[in-house]
């Protein structure tokens, strides 16, 4: 969402003979045998088979939680202060495994297993948990900020906050690519040599 929604009205105004269908699947799907012409995943998850075009910016992970949930519990100082706050966890579709949390400063690096009473597979329940009090939620950037900036969501630890691998658009065959995905790649190219702007899948 974070890399492709940007982009679309452009998009679809410059190919008005286009029509996208876009399919949201927090799996690891097969984009071949669901006869899908292209996806978007996390470029080190793309399997070494497949074309990857990079989409969208730099991504970084966000540690947050509403003022009020600050207001009751205080605020960690440090990656492992987590291990006693409630946190909104989230479960992998694909593994069924509860997501650990990573932090990177300088040459130190954390892998936490977190807990809390909630447990979510859903990106904008998770948010939309941190915001009503229910713990502190980790998110990747580009979809939290505006939160942050609301005041509705405070970051923590930003210091502690990891790189993490960018957005690729991937697709199956560079010799039978379709003339609408490659008018999107190259499309998304132009915007990314330009400095323009999970798993999302293209139709």
């Amino acid at each position: 969402m974070i890399a492709l929604q940007p982009l679309l009205r452009e998009f679809l105004d410059l190919y008005p003979k286009v029509n996208v269908e876009l399919s949201l699947d927090n799996r690891l799907v097969d984009i071949v045998a669901a006869g899908f012409d292209a996806g978007i995943r996390f470029g080190d998850l793309v399997e070494k088979d497949m074309i990857a075009v990079k989409i969208g910016p730099p991504i970084s992970a966000y540690v947050v939680a509403s003022p009020q949930y600050l207001e009751r519990h205080g605020v960690p100082e440090h990656p492992h202060d987590l291990l006693r706050h409630a946190c909104i966890c989230v479960r992998h579709v694909t593994t069924g495994q509860i997501e650990r949390w990573e932090f990177a400063r300088g040459q130190d690096r954390l892998k936490l297993a977190v807990s809390g009473r909630m447990i979510l597979n859903d990106s904008a329940t998770l948010v939309q948990a941190a915001i009503d009090g229910l713990g502190v939620a980790y998110m990747i950037s580009g979809y939290i900020e505006r939160f942050v900036q609301s005041g509705r969501l405070v970051r923590l630890l930003a210091d502690w906050s990891p790189a993490l691998p960018g957005l690729t658009l991937y697709y199956a065959d560079r010799r039978r690519v379709p003339l609408k995905l490659r008018a999107l790649i190259d499309f998304v190219r132009r915007r990314e040599s330009a400095g323009g702007a999970a798993d999302w899948i293209v139709a």
